[in-house]
């Protein structure tokens, strides 16, 4: 009688951990299973022949359950740190930073490494430039290109580069300013140099504050906020020398001086409600309702004020002043605290934990029907 052996196999897929992953790669076993190099990178478990060796009948038919283990090892780069590419599959939709990537038939795991973005630019030439706020002229290099003003776009190119205020032309060039001071945005020093654009101080005039913002890159653009006025606001409406000499107000708003400072400066309901939910201190005070209606018309007061001052501003204006016309525009309320911390006492912003419970002060569109056309006064005006 002669006998013959066959296997007859079925297979099916199943998941394995990256963990897995990892030590078999290193140790080239699986589940204490020697890994065999079948070929260049490509290592395989080869259990089904010693397997079926063991289960095999002399006659009949036997089924068990076993396991091939297929790994391949090459390699994984990167070109910026995020995107990944490599010679053991489509890495496309995956984060060079995750350290793996999965779709239905593989799985490729790799060890993340910290990566740094080498410098696309090289040292040309050191050369005297003429700079106004938008454009540059090298007459070494026999160029006059304008900068370019995408902030977001001159840190992705200086990326990597260990140079001193650089800067983004619209042809290209990465330039830097190594004698410049280390913060602020060089053209805007060129134009504050300008003569035209200092106010005149007189013997009676207050020390005026500076507002910044801070851009891509450390930079630090500054804007004048001005100085407060002379005179308090609770002095100016209801003639007393205290704020707490003020009574409570209603809410909604009826007392006339309030309702006319607010008509006439343009005060919103939005200016109410973000002084009442993001500065606590001011929810605390005896009588809330009245400082924060006050200093909602101060910050009115101070952008009227200071808008017409950039009007006057012959020059184009700074990256600074064009923040500071924006929020104003946009009645930013947190703007001017420092000219508010002058007058009222420190209050400090918490934007992270805000309280939206509080009933803010308020008023009703048909009160201020009374006091509508009213233009600010001049007085506040000409106080820049």
């Amino acid at each position: 009688m002669l006998a013959t052996h066959y296997h007859k196999c079925m297979f099916f897929r199943w998941e394995v951990s990256q963990k897995e992953y990892r030590r078999a790669s290193i140790s080239k076993k699986f589940r204490e299973m020697e890994l065999k190099e079948i070929s260049p990178g490509i290592f395989r478990s080869d259990a089904i022949p010693d397997v079926a060796a063991r289960q095999t009948r002399f006659c009949g038919t036997n089924q068990f359950k076993t396991f091939e283990f297929t790994m391949e090892i090459g390699q994984i780069a990167t070109i910026d740190g995020h995107h990944a590419v490599s010679s053991l599959g489509d890495l496309e939709a995956c984060n060079f930073g995750a350290g793996v990537c999965q779709n239905e038939s593989t799985t490729i795991v790799w060890q993340t490494v910290e990566n740094r973005k080498e410098c696309q630019y090289r040292f040309l030439q050191t050369s005297q430039a003429i700079i106004s706020q938008n454009e540059i002229a090298i007459e070494e290099m026999g160029i006059f290109p304008k900068f370019d003003n995408d902030l977001r776009r001159l840190q992705n190119a200086a990326e990597g580069c260990f140079v001193h205020h650089p800067y983004l032309t619209d042809d290209g060039y990465l330039i830097e300013f190594f004698e410049a001071p280390l913060t602020g945005w060089v053209p805007d020093m060129h134009v504050d140099a300008d003569p035209s654009r200092r106010n005149p101080r007189t013997w009676n005039r207050g020390r005026r504050e500076i507002g910044e913002t801070r851009g891509p890159g450390e930079l630090v653009f500054q804007f004048d906020l001005g100085e407060n006025f002379t005179t308090p606001i609770w002095k100016k409406l209801f003639g007393v020398n205290k704020l707490s000499e003020v009574p409570e107000i209603t809410n909604p708003i009826s007392e006339p001086v309030l309702l006319r400072e607010i008509s006439r400066y343009n005060v919103t309901p939005l200016m109410l409600t973000n002084r009442a939910r993001f500065y606590s201190q001011e929810r605390k005070s005896p009588n809330s309702l009245l400082l924060i209606t006050l200093k909602a018309i101060c910050i009115a007061q101070y952008g009227a004020r200071q808008r017409e001052a950039l009007k006057q501003i012959k020059t184009q204006l700074t990256k600074g002043e064009i923040t500071l016309k924006n929020w104003i525009e946009r009645k930013d309320v947190n703007v001017f605290n420092e000219l508010l911390d002058r007058e009222f006492g420190r209050s400090l912003p918490d934007f992270i934990n805000p309280d939206n419970t509080f009933v803010p002060p308020s008023f009703l569109p048909e009160s201020l029907k009374s006091y509508e056309g009213l233009q600010p006064e001049r007085m506040y005006l000409r106080n820049f």
